[in-house]
């Protein structure tokens, strides 16, 4: 593997030679496009939407599905970045957003494929982000581009907290409570892409992608029936995709606006839901979560 790693720098290396050997120099090609060390910090904030669900399977004829579904947000957010000796690149990232009474959770039951009961409730709660990563950065000036490959690491926090429950297949206008809570922790390494490109002076494009080997961790409080234990669900094979494009305008000396626009989601289908104090394990199946958000930043290149 890090022979490949190592072959791979050395033709990007050569590549990039190339360009600037067939162009020109980078002083001559681009002068408006810098490589030069630098360090960016932009703070920020807007939407951002969630959706979740899962399955567990008590016994061969039953399953209970847990969902929720468009948690709209307000968030904000922090990144900085630093460009090294014009190659070497290091990234942080930072988000975090707070809900009161947005979507729904849909908890269903069904026995022998006959669907039993359905409840659903508005969500409050909490979610936040942080991530990091490195990598070399590859500069072609002559196209005023760059690209990137990074690895690194995230982890993502989700809580949510319901109470009031309609029951959807009784009467929807009595409402039941359950004081509910819920925590999912995401973490692990990523693989990715950074793509820059600057068609004028000004103004900055770029694209990222990565993918995530992630674990997922959740805590389960549920109360639907009187003296239930709270339990644990694992899933150790997840993965995700995320994409992130957006674009910065620099209106005053370093100082600068972005707007982004970030899409995440990850899957896993092999997990157990395991009762607290109890070694029976319940069979997860289905997980998906997915995530959106759009963001306006200020930022200042130093």
């Amino acid at each position: 593997m890090k022979k490949v790693c190592f072959l791979i720098l050395c033709c990007f290396s050569l590549v990039e030679r190339g360009y600037a050997d067939y162009f020109g120099s980078y002083e001559g090609c681009a002068n408006c496009f810098g490589f030069e060390s630098v360090l960016t910090f932009d703070v920020g904030g807007g939407y951002r939407s969630d959706n979740l669900n899962w399955k567990r399977f008590p016994s061969e004829t039953s399953e209970i599905s847990e969902k929720w579904e468009n948690i709209g947000m307000g968030v904000v957010e922090t990144n900085a970045s630093f460009l090294a000796c014009e190659h070497y690149l290091f990234r942080a990232d930072f988000d975090s957003g707070w809900f009161e009474k947005s979507g729904k959770q849909t908890y269903t039951t069904y026995s022998d494929n006959v669907l039993t009961e359905e409840l659903k409730a508005r969500t409050r709660g909490q979610v936040y982000d942080v991530s990091g990563g490195i990598g070399y950065q590859f500069n072609i000036p002559c196209y005023r581009t760059s690209i990137a490959p990074l690895v690194g690491y995230s982890y993502n926090y989700q809580r949510f907290k319901n109470s009031q429950y309609v029951n959807q297949l009784t009467d929807p206008e009595v409402t039941t409570t359950s004081h509910n809570r819920y925590k999912y922790r995401w973490n692990g390494p990523w693989l990715g892409l950074d793509l820059v490109t600057q068609p004028y002076c000004d103004l900055l494009i770029f694209f990222d992608y990565a993918f995530h080997w992630s674990t997922l961790n959740a805590d389960i409080h549920e109360n639907f029936v009187e003296g239930q234990e709270p339990a644990k669900v694992k899933l150790d094979n997840c993965y995700g995709n995320e994409y992130t494009v957006g674009s910065s305008y620099v209106f005053c000396d370093e100082w600068f606006l972005g707007l982004k626009f970030n899409y995440k989601q990850f899957w896993g289908n092999k997990g157990h839901y395991r009762v607290e104090d109890q070694e029976t394990k319940i069979a997860v199946r289905d997980l998906n979560w997915e995530t959106y958000s759009i963001t306006l930043d200020v930022g200042y290149n130093f």
